[in-house]
């Protein structure tokens, strides 16, 4: 069969999609990767897939642009004729299933990796509004998998989808091999959080709660990985940033590619999320490296963060939960050596991207009958 795996950046198929690549190549079936250009299209081509470019900016508002991506699918799929379609993250979702229909492709799969910024608390409400419209256009006829079961209540009780068309498949899974369980180092303890800055994902309250620790005079490094993204609606500002960093509440690493590496340098993982997640690859990898976790109670989140178990769950947009939390843990060595055995144990239990590979290649061969 072939098979076009699509997402709005080259990035998002490099670091979520390649294990679910490598099975369908393994099992003999031709995969192309579809995503705009940026610095991780060559990685995909030098790794020997397949891959075309999508003339699509992300995050674009200009109509005759998005109508210009989206005539390029209808094109795409046209000439590429493929057995399956599937796409990721939301405007792919909803892009893809319209152009993948006028082409006249039958087998059109969607995952949900999430609700996403539309459905959040700080999105105008015209455009919750309208991708409450367009998903149940856009995705009628085609199979959608949710990677958390409250995501997919969500839509069925708002007759996005129906039943018997919608699938659980809990996230985009981790390689066991690539993150290995470490131990964890020396040193003063060490959090950290690593994600998109955005005010979604709870950064304020992270460094809300630095600021608590320190004025108890907790021995802790309180550490943030990632890059501003200005074109992102709420980001983090380089001023805001900045001025954490010369505070010496937070210490700044950027941007790292290898978090494989960095995940171990740290003795407890935190996201403050207080949005709908569909599984944040964030918590799942630093699990695997055998980590203990600090996560808000919000969907998703709870899918890797169990509890007393193998980390902490906080009420979302609370900075002294947060720094109880962060307290509690750091004071507490055997507790943090418990939850980092049960993280890893976890993942190979049920995040593996092995398993969640062989869950589409399952489902895919279901709807094939």
């Amino acid at each position: 069969m072939k098979i076009v795996i699509s997402a709005t950046t080259s990035w998002n198929l490099y670091n979520s999609r390649l294990g679910l690549a490598k099975a369908l190549v393994a099992e003999g079936h031709e995969v192309v990767l579809l995503a705009p250009r940026d610095e991780y299209s060559q990685t995909l081509l030098d790794f020997g897939y397949r891959w075309e470019n999508w003339p699509l900016q992300p995050r674009g508002l200009n109509l005759f642009r998005e109508l210009r991506s989206l005539f390029f699918l209808v094109y795409f799929y046209r000439r590429e004729q493929p057995d399956i379609a599937h796409h990721f993250t939301p405007k792919g979702v909803i892009y893809g299933s319209f152009a993948a229909k006028l082409a006249g492709i039958n087998r059109i799969y969607n995952t949900i990796t999430g609700l996403g910024y539309a459905f959040s608390d700080a999105s105008p409400p015209l455009l919750k509004q309208l991708f409450l419209y367009l998903y149940p256009l856009a995705l009628k006829n085609t199979q959608t998998i949710f990677q958390n079961p409250e995501n997919k209540t969500y839509f069925l009780q708002n007759n996005i989808t129906l039943e018997k068309s919608s699938t659980l498949i809990r996230s985009s899974g981790v390689d066991l091999d690539r993150f290995e369980y470490r131990r964890e180092p020396e040193g003063i303890c060490r959090v950290m959080l690593s994600s998109r800055f955005v005010v979604e994902k709870g950064i304020t309250y992270f460094a809300d709660a630095a600021k608590i620790l320190h004025e108890r005079k907790i021995p802790i490094e309180c550490v943030l990985v990632g890059k501003s993204e200005q074109d992102q609606p709420n980001a983090i500002s380089h001023a805001q940033l900045n001025e954490w960093t010369e505070s010496g509440l937070i210490s700044w690493w950027g941007w790292k590619e290898d978090m494989a590496s960095i995940y171990p340098q740290a003795h407890i993982v935190c996201l403050p999320t207080f949005y709908s997640e569909g599984v944040p690859k964030v918590l799942i990898e630093a699990a695997a490296c055998g980590r203990s976790l600090i996560a808000t109670d919000v969907p998703g989140c709870r899918e890797v963060v169990r509890d007393e178990y193998n980390g902490v769950l906080i009420p979302p947009k609370n900075s002294k939960a947060l720094a109880d939390a962060i307290e509690c843990l750091v004071h507490d060595s055997e507790l943090r050596k418990k939850m980092v055995e049960n993280s890893r144990k976890l993942v190979m239990d049920v995040f593996s991207a092995k398993e969640i590979a062989q869950a589409y290649l399952s489902l895919y061969k279901l709807n094939d009958k």
